[in-house]
């Protein structure tokens, strides 16, 4: 029998015997707590699906009929698939071997043997974002011929560059094509990276989170005191992370020259946009509109601690980026490195605003002495009291109201909940006392619109647990995800990575039951966030839009339940995020509009500006991968007084803040 402790009681979860095809079935009864309130769990049995390679097209029953557990299996089902050994792969155009299982194969079977760490899984030979989005140029290995997918299955190859645009009389710039010469990415020397034939599926081109905040480790030391080829790293406590996208995603893109910003795809975003921003129901067309079975992925890796053991965790090699010395240009290095992280969003054909699931290892949260905050299935173990961030962080939103975990909804900012300082500008994050120093924890270093980090070198805002803690539903499929990898026989490390949440329906930030009777309106279900991925206050609670304030706070972008004119900084209406169909009451000429939250809110911001939930569409081109930046203390002086800092994709980060603004 297994056992997790809960807040407001302890479980039991329970292996039943397997059902004939069902790889697990456990049962949980409890005493179980979410957002602010306890409540009765009844026994409910989880029969947990056989192992599968593969991916499921939707949920059974439909998105609109599932139950929390009903879309947390699908999430397991998916993680499954997705990391099932990948196919050989050919490196030829129409071979069907990049994205696709080896059914030869068992689950796990490429965590050992020979080459192990250049086994890649089938989500890791997606295609890139940058193969997707060259910086110039067409794909590589881009054929006009959708019998070979356009050459999807062409073997990987990283294409930088800064891609030329033509200013026609009326409207914004259009990008050109080819656009350019590529970027030299060299290897890195002082120690020297040997050069590479042929790159590493696993690309890690990006340093923060959305342009937000650098997410790192403390766990790891701050700088190399020896460093050689197969460990050197100009900032080793540094989380990176990755985009790819599946077959469909690219077929998409490449039969509509989606891969750069011309006319074709300036037409398409604007028709939707304009009509979201002016509630005008049905949108002209063209518009982009991504079929089902289009799956994106974004994942993030790190270096393993000299006390960690790679046997605990799912290990690959990973091309990362750091600054050629003195050039203040990429050069690039290949180790092995470690998954902490990976997000699953799919459109299946019931759920047309995408199902998001995000996992995790199972000990990204550790308390400052390295203990894990929560055990292999979510529950809370060893969490701290108090507040989930060192220094609190409170939020205000322009219309003076403070919203919290506990307060998901907002309140009044008047006694008795904290309010903001006497004549600050709203919207304001407010940090309430002294930058931590994080020793194992987690932390995070928030960033001005230059990319400057706000917190002293090698302190910041230490994550001490979840602001919405894993809610019990999602513990039990875990335990049946956990015993049915067991029995099937899988290598321990997958006992490591579980499930925080999923979205598979959208619902308004009104629509949130705070008792937690409706287990599909929970808070921690709206604010749907990864402990890695979104960190800081505006991502781990993140709804409405996310907008820069030119007058507030040194420039600082905040998010907002309210559409915010960029010139002004005054609110102009409330800020939605999803665009359905009309029903209900309302009218057939207008959007069903919802402030959702999470992940699912803050891609919507991407549909509402027109790109279908896909920021790698927004974002386009991809002009240089990011490297790392040393983090040193900023000076006092405005932005506008700084340059944007080397290390960062500039043009790309803009037109992703600007799908968060909803433009």
């Amino acid at each position: 029998m297994m056992a997790s402790d809960m807040k407001c009681g302890s479980p039991v979860i329970a292996p039943l015997r397997a059902a004939a095809g069902l790889g697990a079935v456990v049962a949980l009864a409890a005493l179980c707590c979410d957002g602010t309130a306890c409540y009765a769990q009844a026994e409910t049995a989880i029969r947990f699906p056989t192992l599968s390679s593969q991916l499921p097209a939707d949920i059974p029953g439909g998105a609109g009929n599932a139950t929390i557990t009903d879309a947390a299996v699908f999430a397991w089902q998916e993680f499954i698939a997705l990391n099932w050994p990948a196919a050989k792969q050919t490196g030829v155009a129409g071979s069907q071997t990049r994205g696709v299982p080896d059914n030869s194969k068992r689950f796990g079977d490429d965590s050992s043997g020979a080459n192990q760490a250049n086994q890649p899984v089938v989500w890791e030979t997606y295609r890139s974002k940058v193969e997707t989005f060259p910086g110039v140029g067409d794909p590589p290995g881009y054929v006009n011929d959708p019998t070979k997918d356009y050459g999807f299955d062409v073997g990987p190859a990283y294409v930088y560059g800064t891609r030329s645009t033509t200013s026609p009389p009326n409207g914004p710039p259009l990008q050109n094509n080819p656009g350019g010469s590529p970027l030299n990415v060299p290897p890195c020397q002082n120690p020297a990276q040997s050069a590479v034939a042929t790159p590493a599926y696993v690309n890690l081109d990006e340093i923060t989170q959305i342009g937000l905040d650098s997410m790192l480790a403390g766990v790891l030391p701050s700088s190399i005191k020896k460093p050689t080829a197969q460990n050197a790293n100009a900032q080793p406590q540094l989380i990176r992370f990755l985009a790819k996208g599946n077959r469909t995603f690219y077929d998409y893109v490449a039969a509509n020259t989606f891969w750069y910003q011309g006319a074709a795809f300036v037409t398409a975003k604007s028709n939707f946009n304009t009509a979201a921003v002016n509630n005008q129901y049905p949108p002209p067309q063209p518009t982009i509109a991504l079929p089902a079975g289009t799956v994106l992925v974004k994942a993030a890796w790190r270096q393993l601690a000299p006390s960690e053991n790679a046997s605990s965790f799912h290990t690959k090699t990973v091309r990362f980026y750091d600054e050629g010395a003195g050039t203040q240009t990429a050069c690039y290095r290949e180790q092995t490195w470690a998954l902490i992280a990976l997000h699953i969003i799919q459109k299946t054909p019931t759920a047309p605003n995408f199902i998001f699931a995000t996992f995790e290892y199972t000990s990204n949260i550790l308390n400052q002495n390295g203990t894990p905050v929560e055990n292999n299935n979510g529950a809370e173990v060893k969490a701290p009291p108090g507040d989930a961030m060192n220094p609190r962080l409170n939020y205000f939103d322009v219309n003076n109201k403070y919203y919290s975990p506990d307060q998901p909804k907002g309140v009044p900012a008047q006694p008795p909940a904290p309010t903001p300082p006497s004549g600050a500008t709203l919207p304001l994050v407010q940090v309430t006392g002294a930058y931590c120093k994080p020793e194992s924890s987690l932390y995070f270093q928030d960033l001005d619109l230059n990319g400057d980090p706000v917190p002293p070198a090698n302190s910041g805002v230490c994550v001490k647990k979840r602001y919405f803690a894993i809610p019990p539903q999602i513990q039990q499929v875990n335990a049946a995800a956990h015993a049915a990898l067991s029995s099937y026989g899988a290598p321990p490390i997958w006992q490591n990575y579980k499930l925080v949440n999923v979205q598979w329906q959208p619902f308004d930030i009104s629509d949130i039951d705070t008792s937690g009777k409706n287990s599909s309106r929970l808070s921690s279900t709206f604010s749907l966030a990864n402990s890695v991925v979104e960190t800081d206050n505006t991502l781990q609670q993140f709804f409405g839009g996310l907008f820069y304030y030119p007058n507030a706070n040194n420039g600082l972008f905040f998010k907002s339940a309210f559409e915010i004119d960029p010139n002004t900084s005054k609110s102009t209406g409330p800020a939605f995020n999803i665009y359905g169909p009309p029903g209900g009451q309302v009218p057939p000429n207008q959007f069903t509009r919802t402030n959702m939250g999470g992940c699912m809110g803050c891609h919507g911001r991407a549909q509402r500006g027109g790109t279908d939930f896909s920021f790698t569409l927004s974002g386009g081109p991809v002009a240089q991968p990011e490297f790392a930046v040393p983090t040193t203390a900023v000076q006092a002086t405005a932005p506008a007084a700084r340059g944007f800092p080397v290390g960062f994709d500039k043009s790309r980060l803009e037109k992703l803040h600007a799908a968060l603004a909803g433009r």
